[in-house]
């Protein structure tokens, strides 16, 4: 499922499984993230030069809407 929002100003979007997965986030089920052009995870990390933090808060918002 893809999921959408905005965190701390900015936005991002996700592609989300039930269940985690080796192609996700720390094993989990985000397989794919992009944060407004500061990081991008496609199976494996792209790039990130994200603010500390704004990875592990979008996730949080990913997670508990």
């Amino acid at each position: 499922m893809w999921k959408q929002g905005t965190t701390n100003g900015y936005d991002w979007q996700a592609k989300v499984y039930e269940s985690g997965s080796q192609y996700g986030i720390n094993g989990g089920p985000v397989s794919k993230l992009w944060i407004d052009g500061v990081y991008e995870y496609d199976r494996g990390l792209s790039f990130d030069e994200a603010p500390a933090g704004l990875v592990d808060a979008v996730i949080r918002d990913i997670m508990n809407p």
